[in-house]
């Protein structure tokens, strides 16, 4: 996941970085209006992607599986067969 995030966090940076070297060259790809709406909109899909995977575990997660915290410090998973 940290690979995904870094990949996509880069591609941004180099879309930015692109995007105003060619503006010091005076070539025009897109205009300002629609790349600064394109960023807003990829904020808005980070936000609402982290927003929801803080928020769907709370939703989905399963009390019954998880670590037996009886059997001292290291974590044991949960066994429903123990004794």
């Amino acid at each position: 996941m940290k690979y995904f995030t870094g990949t996509i966090v880069i591609l941004v940076i180099l879309a930015i970085v692109s995007y105003f070297v060619l503006l010091l060259w005076g070539i025009n790809l897109i205009s300002a209006e629609h790349f600064t709406k394109s960023l807003i909109t990829f904020g808005i899909l980070v936000v609402v992607s982290f927003i929801l995977t803080i928020i769907i575990p709370f939703f989905f997660k399963n009390n019954e599986k998880g670590y037996d915290m009886s059997r001292g410090n290291v974590a044991h998973p949960k066994n429903e067969n123990a004794e």
